[in-house]
């Protein structure tokens, strides 16, 4: 078989069907890689279908595509099966949070196959009531019926187990939901495989389901291998006749009574079977996902835990604690030293108190004897006036001496009371703030008490508690700023820990652009990027180039809002006079797009688009308006809203995966599905996120983005229970704009300016 897997090739065909009743979804998900190393793993396909929905639709499937596909992808060096075993684990992962939740309304209802393929061999796992058909030699298996199915299946086993078998040449292959075997009998399906190639089969499969009536969904992919010099002339023979079978297809129907169903020519003997050579299901590769869940526990037990990191880091920081303890016996010594010199003023007081005692004494004794003196003066008319005067006055030398000592011990005795009291309110000030600084310390130490057992809201808590108290010592009382600064530092590391923040010093340039843009955006496998006159720039991101598309209408007012169609492959432009504009990127031309808006002077504040329908925020009317594109422009819209309890008032973005995710002012996020607002909330950030941000997701994408152009960052959340994933900042984020984000979800490309960076993103762990 080793020439004939270099001279083969697998074709592949896309048949979907979804009613517009809206009670259920179906859709189909092919996959190739994207590089050389991705090729080692092949091509993934998913067939997905839920009905009888209430709570989930289009989301749940498109989550679990977007989650089998990251994880299939993010190791090439791994084998396919392994790949597809780690995919489906992620996959059971996520259905059973759902259930934890209390989301159980797709259990019963979901019908998905997931397959890879390479070289000839394909891997194939599935639940609900699906089939996977084998076509060889007009004989037809269900190969996929010894797949082991739990009759009420466990969330956490949804995919069972995995089958594998080589398939050949001329081959075809079909991955179908429920409804399709509604429609075409096994017999009818031999007949069509046997007369029709492959592109024809798809065709008239999906023209006859157009016909039928009261059928809800219907997804089937065909698979066929093929020689590949064939395969490369039909498929430039497709290409060329594609337009005309379009436009046969419009005015000419097969009837759908030449397909009906035969019953009786279903009927396949056992022997028949054996005559035949059917795909081999490979016992020996199926593997229960019991022991894939045991293999990926034990995987994740080697990896460290938050706990174990942290134990990690407080080890690191040892020096930090020694130089703490340094830092405290130099605090104690300085008490040591202010004790001393307390009492070495305490000396000093006793000393000029002792001497202030002995000046009043002598003043008293030099008092009462000039008054003796003068008594004696007034008693003896004899003596004369010079020596009266002898008698009283003191020499003049031992007067002036005595005046000048008796002032120095006054100025001593008034500046010792001054400097004592000087001092008592330095020290009382010093303790005061260094008191703040070992509550701020405690503070620190509780918060990683916490962290150790994963409790982060509380941790939060004590270090915000911890970050006031050091500012406040830092701003008030600049004699311990050192000691501050450095505390604040080991706070802030703190808060990186908590935060899951990573610091981005020096982000890849992916391409650097001629001239600032508003936005960046990936459509049709391509990325663009608009500036606000409307100039379009197609990048290429592997030779790191940007191309102007040369795109101009004078006529097309500027622009400020934009959103891509995937569906029509456009882009729509909404002005600041709320007009709407579309850039065709298939004709290279920009026209005006007719729309009769509900309000007269809508205030828009965002837009977003999913399918054929365009979504725009006015939360001054507190209402989402919902408009269907139509060949001329859009329709007179309807409100998309409809619980009287929603207040989306202070809404500044949203983005759409089949729910409809509302940001906030202030940072909060609702989460909305056919209009109904439901139980769901984003963790809090030690840091709120600013009136000014935007959010972005995508139905391919785990996580939901919020670009923060203020505080510099990107944050990453949960879709499904709001937990905080990530936050990524750096200070080359200067001139925030948008981001987009690869399938696999490990790269998001950064508008900056006229820079767009590439950022590798870390998932959970």
């Amino acid at each position: 078989m080793g020439n004939s897997k270099k001279e083969t090739r697998l074709e592949v065909r896309e048949v979907v069907f979804c009613s517009e009743e809206e009670n259920s979804f179906c859709d189909i998900f092919v996959y190739e890689p994207e590089n050389v190393d991705e090729q080692n793993l092949g091509n993934l396909y998913i067939v997905g279908e839920i009905v009888n929905f209430s709570e989930s639709s289009s989301y749940l499937v498109n989550l679990l595509a977007s989650i089998i596909k990251k994880e299939f992808y993010s190791k090439p060096k791994r084998p396919t099966m392994e790949s597809l075993e780690a995919g489906l684990h992620k996959a059971n992962s996520t259905l059973s949070n759902l259930a934890e939740q209390g989301n159980v309304d797709w259990i019963g209802n979901l019908n998905m196959i997931c397959g890879a393929y390479k070289e000839n061999e394909l891997y194939f796992s599935q639940v609900g009531n699906v089939k996977t058909l084998l076509v060889r030699d007009v004989q037809i298996t269900d190969i996929g019926k010894n797949i082991a199915k739990e009759e009420k299946p466990h969330p956490f086993k949804t995919f069972a187990n995995i089958a594998s078998g080589e398939i050949e040449k001329n081959d075809l292959i079909l991955l179908a939901t429920p409804e399709f075997f509604n429609i075409f009998s096994l017999e009818k399906i031999r007949q069509l495989s046997s007369s029709l190639d492959v592109d024809e089969l798809a065709e008239t499969i999906q023209n006859t389901i157009e016909q039928e009536e009261n059928i809800t969904t219907v997804g089937l992919l065909i698979m066929k291998i093929e020689n590949e010099r064939q395969a490369d002339k039909k498929e430039k023979e497709f290409k060329e006749a594609e337009f005309e079978v379009k436009e046969k297809l419009k005015t000419e129907k097969v009837k759908s009574s030449e397909f009906s169903k035969d019953s009786e020519s279903e009927k396949i003997t056992k022997e028949e079977l054996l005559e035949k050579k059917p795909l081999v299901i490979d016992n020996s590769k199926r593997i229960a996902l019991d022991d894939i869940i045991d293999k990926y526990e034990k995987a994740e037990t080697e990896k460290q835990t938050p706990k174990q990191k942290f134990e990690q880091k407080l080890k690191s920081t040892t020096e930090q604690q020694e130089k703490a303890v340094k830092e405290f016996e130099e605090i104690e010594k300085e008490k040591s030293i202010t004790t001393k010199l307390s009492s070495l003023l305490k000396a000093l007081k006793e000393l000029f108190g002792s001497a202030k005692n002995s000046v009043v004494n002598w003043f008293k004794n030099y008092k009462q004897k000039k008054k003796s003196a003068l008594e004696s003066v007034a008693s003896t008319d004899q003596k004369t006036e010079n020596e009266l005067l002898q008698k009283i006055n003191l020499p003049s030398s031992k007067n002036k001496l005595i005046f000048i000592a008796f002032i120095f011990i006054v100025l001593l005795f008034a500046g010792n009371l001054i400097f004592t009291d000087y001092q008592k309110k330095a020290e009382e000030e010093f303790n005061f703030y260094n008191t703040k600084l070992s509550q701020a310390e405690e503070k620190m130490s509780e918060a990683e008490e916490v962290m150790i057992y994963d409790d982060l809201a509380q941790a939060r808590i004590f270090l915000t508690d911890a970050k006031n108290l050091a500012l406040e010592t830092k701003n008030d009382y600049n004699k311990l700023d050192e000691k501050a600064e450095d505390l604040l530092g080991k706070i802030q590391s703190q808060f990186d820990i908590v935060d899951f923040v990573n610091r981005v010093d020096n982000p890849e340039i992916a391409v650097e652009l001629d001239q600032i843009s508003e936005q960046i955006m990936f459509i049709n496998k391509n990325h663009y990027t608009s500036t606000p006159e409307n100039s379009i720039y197609q990048i290429n991101l592997e030779n790191k180039k940007a191309e102007d598309l040369q795109i101009r209408s004078d006529d097309i007012e500027r622009s400020k809002l934009t959103t891509p169609i995937e569906k029509t492959g456009e882009i729509i432009f909404l002005s600041d006079s709320n007009k709407l504009s579309s850039l065709d990127l298939n004709e290279k031309e920009i026209t005006s797009v007719d729309i009769e808006f509900i309000n007269d002077n809508p205030s828009i504040k965002a837009f977003a688009s999913y399918n054929n329908y365009l979504y725009l925020l006015e939360p001054e009317e507190n209402q989402i308006y919902k408009y269907r594109r139509t060949a001329n422009g859009f329709d007179s819209g309807k409100s998309w809203i409809t619980d009287s309890e929603a207040d989306i008032r202070n809404a500044i973005s949203i983005a759409i995966d089949g729910f409809i995710y509302v940001l906030k002012s202030g940072g909060a996020v609702d989460k909305y599905l056919s209009g109904v607002k439901k139980d769901f909330s984003v963790e809090e950030l030690s840091d709120p996120i600013s009136s000014s941000a935007e959010i972005y997701t995508n139905a391919d994408l785990e996580y939901l983005y919020i670009i923060d152009p203020p505080k510099q960052r990107i944050i990453l959340f949960n879709k499904i229970n709001g937990s905080l994933i990530g936050q990524y900042t750096s200070s080359a984020f200067d001139d925030l704009k948008n981001i987009v984000v690869n399938e696999i979800e490990d790269k998001m490309y950064v508008l900056n300016g006229n820079k767009v960076f590439v950022v590798e993103i870390e998932g959970e762990e």
